[in-house]
């Protein structure tokens, strides 16, 4: 036998197997997953820095069936390149959380901001919900949201000033309650989606010897009820909630 041509033979096949590997290696890291890297994430304007591409814990609180929920979830890209956003979430049997943005495009320098939305059936969900975000850097082109013309999206933020004595505050949409804290309206607020037609509902707690002086609208005339009630909502707005010693009044 030629022992030249066995060993010619052998690193021909070396050289093959040195390329393929090099492939797999090429295609494992050229479209990898770079969470918690160049993006970060925010929930009720908190930032996630546990990692993102394992499964994270999701706290929605007293939930009950037949209700729906939303929490702000917002992904900032702090890359020079463009992402690809898939949000997985796991959830007990008879709900299910979905995100906007998930399996979207977010250029570079971006972030995409919306509502993390839990519903629940009429049969009760017991169990850990989770959410994992896998930011995907890949050759995608970013692509703008087109406007939709009259569309029955809405969306109302919600807004306290940081020193407001307030112990908590409820808005009611769709017959869901959203419990909300002080440190929830804080900087930009909270954001809630809502249907063009709908009745929201806003009740303010504040701490003790103090009292609701007003809410402030971005586009309405101030209002003093608590509760207060607006029936056929039309346009999205932002709301703030004053308060004052009782004293003062």
């Amino acid at each position: 036998m030629n022992n030249k041509a066995v060993s010619s033979a052998l690193a021909a096949i070396l050289v093959i197997a040195v390329f393929v590997i090099i492939g797999i290696v090429v295609a494992s890291f050229g479209v990898g997953n770079i969470a918690n890297q160049e993006v970060s994430v925010h929930i009720d304007n908190v930032l996630q820095t546990g990692n993102y591409t394992q499964p994270q814990p999701l706290n929605w609180g007293t939930v009950q069936p037949g209700f729906a929920y939303t929490k702000n979830f917002s992904v900032t890209s702090n890359s020079q390149q463009n992402l690809t956003l898939l949000l997985l979430t796991t959830e007990p049997e008879g709900s299910t959380q979905t995100w906007a943005f998930n399996n979207t495009r977010l250029a570079p320098q971006t972030a995409a901001k919306g509502t993390l939305n839990l519903a629940l059936t009429t049969s009760a969900s017991v169990g850990s919900y989770t959410w994992r975000l896998l930011a995907i850097n890949g050759t995608v082109t970013p692509v703008e949201p087109e406007p939709v013309e009259n569309s029955t999206a809405l969306s109302c933020t919600i807004k306290a000033s940081p020193e407001a004595a307030l112990k908590n505050l409820n808005v009611t949409i769709a017959g869901a309650k959203i419990p909300l804290l002080k440190t929830d309206l804080a900087g930009e607020g909270y954001t809630v989606n809502f249907t063009k037609g709908e009745t929201l509902r806003f009740e303010a707690e504040p701490e003790t010897d103090y009292i609701l002086l007003r809410w402030d609208f971005s586009n309405h005339n101030p209002a003093t009820d608590n509760p207060l009630t607006l029936a056929d909502v039309q346009e999205s707005f932002t709301i703030t909630v004053k308060l004052v010693p009782s004293q003062e009044v």
